[in-house]
């Protein structure tokens, strides 16, 4: 009877260690790690970052392999072109693109979300830097803050981004590519 007993605890231990083991290797298993495209990353303003520097002059096959598949596109007859509005996470009017030759030349987003100064707009938004360089106001638009020249690598006819009202902040960005 002794032995029995012994036996019966001896297994009830054993059976015990098992489900603990299981359960701390349940609890210890990593998770996949999900990685955002290098073209859209999330910063910590929750505005979504569109890399413009690198989209810059690449074809209609390549900028949809990058951002997915337009939700439009339009033919555009004078120049000859396309434009293509993508869908970008937190920003529900879409990234506007137009090709010309074949090349993404324009890219243009209204923010979901003003931003104070139009240097933080255009780099938190566009990936573009245009550090020190001094901005002019367009004549046309008194609310916008213009740059032209060479950011990130890449030669810009102009960079700019609006304000949504007088001294208010930034809703606009655009960014053109010198041909």
């Amino acid at each position: 009877m002794r032995f029995s007993i012994f036996c019966l605890i001896f297994f009830a231990l054993v059976a015990a260690s098992c489900r603990t083991t299981q359960n701390n290797d349940v609890a210890v298993s990593p998770s996949p790690q999900i990685q955002p495209s290098p073209a859209i990353i999330k910063n910590e303003t929750l505005q979504a970052v569109v890399d413009v520097p690198r989209l810059a002059g690449k074809s209609t096959f390549e900028v949809d392999e990058i951002l997915g598949k337009p939700e439009t596109v339009k033919h555009i007859k004078k120049p000859a072109g396309e434009y293509r509005v993508y869908k970008i996470p937190n920003h529900p009017k879409g990234l506007a693109v137009r090709f010309y030759g074949n090349k993404a030349i324009d890219f243009n987003l209204i923010l979901s979300a003003p931003l104070p100064t139009s240097k933080q707009a255009l780099k938190e938004v566009f990936g573009i830097d245009v550090g020190d360089a001094p901005f002019k106001i367009d004549s046309k638009e008194h609310l916008s803050e213009v740059w032209r020249g060479t950011f990130n690598g890449v030669r810009f006819e102009k960079v700019y981004a609006k304000r949504e009202r007088e001294n208010g902040g930034f809703i606009f960005v655009l960014a053109e590519v010198a041909q």
